[in-house]
């Protein structure tokens, strides 16, 4: 059987979390959750608290210090982007700065 590695990405249905720190908005993770088409995601809702948790986990902090936003553009680098925690929209980080 195969897996999603082997379906065309245009077959599949993918949906990016950016998980971040809920007081600094210092982005700790990327998750995606992608399912082979004809077939579905859980709900957003469900999707985030998944996201949530296993970032939690995996970087050895609690839950209650992160949040999750959907991302939905292409543009993912962590190093020049944050996220307004007020909003939770994506800003990109001047680089400048």
């Amino acid at each position: 059987m195969p897996t999603d590695d082997h379906v065309p990405p245009d077959k599949r249905i993918t949906r990016t979390f950016l998980v971040f720190d809920r007081s600094t908005g210092e982005i700790r993770s990327i998750h995606h959750m992608s399912a082979t088409s004809g077939t579905s995601l859980p709900d957003s809702q469900t999707l985030e608290a998944q996201a949530l948790r296993t970032v939690a986990a995996s970087i050895g902090c609690a839950e209650e210090t992160l949040a999750v936003t959907v991302h939905e553009t292409g543009d993912i680098d962590p190093a020049r982007l944050t996220i307004d925690v007020k909003s939770r929209r994506v800003i990109r980080v001047d680089e400048s700065m």
